[in-house]
């Protein structure tokens, strides 16, 4: 150990005084073992020159450690620096999205690749790893549908291993493709894959008819099955053919009459309402109302209110269009059928009073009491009576005058 240090100290001297890089070959060597001759001849040194040594050697390195210079700031990135990796990670984008639709890689591989992509902050990485990404991908998918083919006895195991050997260096995605459908083409795969893809483009057909509820999830499951059944293009263009008419037949024609309220207007001059018109199997209707023509007598607004105008009689002729949103709203409750507005007149008949006027003026109670009041019936039989009595007692005495003289 001490004859190491001694070393260490003596190599920090000479590199201190020359001020050149100067390369040692050292060994730690047992003293056991016979002393080496080195390359470069070393004066003897005593154990106090060696410590003098190392003591001026610390102190020169906390001198250097001292004087080190600190790191210099790094510069932020040019305009340019930042246009670049901007463009190159749209680039990307576009890379990534012509690739997955190509078919060369899945939605799925796309979104893993572009959280790697997010860390990148050169353009040329970017770039280089985006390609590489997708021929590594589309590289996979061909060798996954070989194993297939093999699999399937549709090609052999040579017929894979030739085409992989031979395929050129610097190879693109695209390249790639475009031999692979070559070797389909060679071997006699391609009405074999054109089969597939009309397998796949159905079964999306069905689904989608299930989900816009067209069709039942029973009959989807059902139509499902006879598509696994069939074994040419043709019989699943035939089950595409009978589902569609069958769709065709259930989505009659969705008929909408227009009921508007009230069925007849009556009203004094000045006064107003509004027109409505009845719900659609439970829908609200909306939309705008206008008049066939235009009318003296009563006005008829956008949203249905109307207002007489002045006395008479006429007919009101509304005419109602509905709102995109509430035929959305229908197409949306009644996927595939059609919706048929039966555009049939209604005729509102209009009456039109004079404008009533209430009587404000006070009533003088003076006066009234001192109007002539006019006899009535009673009055009339109460003097009658009271004639008849006059009269009654009048004969009375002239018949008992006249008996007391006989």
């Amino acid at each position: 150990m001490k004859t190491k240090l001694i070393s260490i100290g003596l190599c920090s001297l000479l590199l201190f005084n020359l001020g050149t890089k100067v390369t040692l070959a050292m060994e730690i060597v047992d003293s056991s073992v016979p002393e080496q001759t080195a390359t470069t001849e070393i004066p003897e040194i005593t154990e106090s020159s060696a410590n003098e040594t190392l003591t001026t050697n610390e102190t020169l390195k906390e001198t250097a450690e001292t004087n080190e210079p600190t790191s210099p700031i790094e510069a932020p990135p040019s305009s340019s620096a930042v246009e670049d990796l901007t463009e190159a990670r749209k680039k990307a984008a576009e890379l990534l999205d012509d690739a997955v639709k190509n078919d060369y890689i899945f939605e799925e591989e796309k979104a893993n690749f572009e959280k790697i992509l997010a860390t990148l902050t050169s353009s040329e990485e970017i770039l280089e790893k985006t390609t590489q990404f997708i021929f590594d991908s589309l590289y996979d998918l061909v060798t996954s549908e070989l194993e297939f083919l093999v699999e399937e006895d549709f090609i052999t195991q040579k017929d894979m291993d030739d085409f992989l050997a031979n395929l050129p260096k610097d190879l693109t995605a695209d390249k790639l493709y475009s031999l692979f459908l070559t070797f389909l083409t060679d071997n006699g795969l391609n009405e074999f894959y054109d089969f597939i893809e009309a397998i796949s483009e159905a079964t999306e057909k069905i689904e989608q008819w299930v989900n816009d509820g067209r069709l039942t999830e029973k009959e989807g499951a059902d139509y499902l099955d006879q598509l696994d059944n069939c074994e040419s293009i043709e019989e699943i263009q035939q089950l595409l053919t009978k589902i569609e008419n069958s769709l065709t037949k259930k989505a009659s024609p969705l008929a909408l009459r227009y009921s508007f309220s009230p069925k007849e207007i009556t009203a004094a001059v000045g006064k107003n309402g509004t027109i409505t018109i009845e719900p659609f199997n439970d829908i609200e209707l909306k939309g705008t109302f206008a008049e066939v023509k235009d009318n003296p007598y009563i006005e008829l607004s956008s949203d249905g209110t109307w207002k007489a105008l002045k006395t008479g009689e006429t007919t009101l002729m509304p005419i109602f269009t509905l709102s995109k949103e509430t035929i959305a709203e229908i197409q949306q409750k009644y996927p595939g059928q059609e919706l048929q507005i039966q555009e049939i007149q209604q005729i509102i008949p209009v009456k039109i009073s004079a404008a009533v006027t209430e009587d404000t003026t006070p009533k003088d109670s003076n006066k009234t009491n001192s109007q002539k009041k006019l006899p009535q019936t009673n009055d009339r039989l109460n003097d009658n009576w009271t004639i008849y009595g006059g009269l009654l007692l009048v004969v009375t005495f002239y018949l008992k005058k006249r008996l007391a003289k006989n």
